[in-house]
């Protein structure tokens, strides 16, 4: 496989951050000698519709180069086309290395085809998953209660929020020590 090269002069580069980038031209995804179940076995087991469409299928060679530098402690930006498997990218290392994970989309409503993907993945391989925003947490609190929603989000093997309510806990972990992440916070991978 060919090396990525250091990318350097770039505002990240500027902030003290290193990182590998890949370019691309637009084309279909080249597949990986790879396949999903070789890498996680326990998908074999699923039963769900979703992680049944995984069984069987090959690795993108994106998602494969994505998965190795996560295994060798680099931090990824993976840029690729609509339905190119980027969820499935880092999912993979969450799932292989079972360790917990915060996931960031910009909206939760625009990332319901991810939700619904990461829903199915987790319940096939027994990891408790939190779709987590303001309105939710609310709803959560009312019917739950604090202490149980803090447990259940501590317990939590994948927290899928948005931006906006990120940075509202992490004010409130910074500042108070109390957020509803704060525990995930010091446990996650």
């Amino acid at each position: 496989m060919e090396k990525p090269k250091i990318e350097t002069g770039s505002l990240l580069d500027r902030l003290g951050y290193s990182y590998y980038f890949f370019d691309q031209p637009e084309e279909a995804p080249e597949f990986a000698d790879k396949s999903f179940e070789e890498i996680i076995p326990e998908l074999l087991k699923g039963s769900t519709k979703k992680t049944m469409e995984l069984v069987g299928k090959k690795l993108y060679k994106h998602q494969l180069e994505s998965l190795q530098a996560l295994r060798e402690g680099s931090n990824i930006i993976l840029k690729s086309g609509t339905g190119s498997g980027k969820t499935e990218a880092w999912f993979l290392y969450t799932a292989e290395k079972k360790i917990k994970t915060l996931s960031i989309y910009p909206t939760l409503a625009l990332a319901y085809d991810q939700l619904n993907r990461l829903s199915q993945y987790c319940l096939d391989l027994n990891m408790k998953i939190m779709i987590l925003d303001a309105a939710r947490k609310q709803e959560l609190i009312s019917r739950q209660g604090l202490r149980n929603v803090k447990r259940m989000v501590s317990e939590s093997d994948l927290v899928v929020t948005n931006p906006a309510f990120l940075l509202n806990e992490v004010k409130k972990t910074a500042l108070q020590g109390n957020g509803l992440l704060s525990s995930f916070f010091q446990k996650m991978g």
